[in-house]
């Protein structure tokens, strides 16, 4: 039997950037919704050698983050392949996601048996504020029913 962790939800993003805090708000409310017992939740501004030990640790990863885009309150899943659009899980100063994977897949280390990548477009990411702004708030609720129904089918998930 594995002793890791089943899923993991990570919500990205920095607090005191306006809407750049999405992925956070909607990890924690995901929390509340979907919490089981077999759900951790981790928020803020998370990289380097913290995400190897995410991905070594945990059967699943659900990350929530912020993306730019043309259509702000627009959500969707990402395609791993498309890692470069996201403002968190990609820098050239710190260890990506990619990477990270790249790195354990090299050393024989755990990975994750499935990662899955959920973003909202943001309007203001680069705005000191907290709070976000009214479009992306009014669509904070929609984008966490989303992610449950693409992860449970849409069954009931108040546990």
């Amino acid at each position: 039997m594995s002793s890791r962790g089943k899923r993991l939800i990570i919500g990205l993003g920095n607090p005191i950037l306006s809407d750049d805090a999405a992925g956070i708000f909607a990890a924690l409310k995901l929390k509340e919704r979907w919490n089981n017992g077999e759900i951790d939740v981790e928020t803020g501004l998370i990289s380097g050698l913290k995400i190897i030990d995410y991905l070594t640790r945990y059967e699943e990863i659900l990350i929530v983050d912020t993306i730019y885009g043309d259509n702000p309150g627009k959500y969707y899943r990402l395609p791993l392949e498309e890692l470069k659009k996201s403002f968190h899980l990609t820098s050239p100063h710190t260890l990506n996601l990619y990477t990270a994977l790249k790195i354990c897949e090299s050393f024989g280390m755990n990975k994750p048996e499935r990662i899955k990548i959920y973003v909202i477009e943001a309007k203001n990411i680069d705005v000191f504020g907290e709070g976000l702004s009214e479009e992306i708030q009014g669509k904070i609720d929609e984008f966490v029913e989303y992610i449950l129904k693409e992860e449970t089918g849409g069954n009931d998930v108040n546990i």
